[in-house]
């Protein structure tokens, strides 16, 4: 197989790869928004206070 035909295969499954995690994850925003919303703001706290402690250390 050639390098550019191994691009274009690399690529696609790429996309492809993508395209199924959004769309997965547009069903779980849909059933579970409320969830996902607060889990995106534990993350964003842990987050920010991980590196408020690392500026601290520096």
């Amino acid at each position: 197989m050639s390098f550019q035909a191994l691009q274009i295969f690399v690529t696609f499954l790429f996309i492809k790869i993508i395209d199924d995690g959004l769309e997965i994850r547009s069903f779980w925003f849909l059933e579970f928004g409320w969830l996902e919303f607060e889990y995106l703001n534990l993350m964003a706290s842990f987050s920010s206070s991980l590196c408020g402690s690392s500026a601290l250390w520096t």
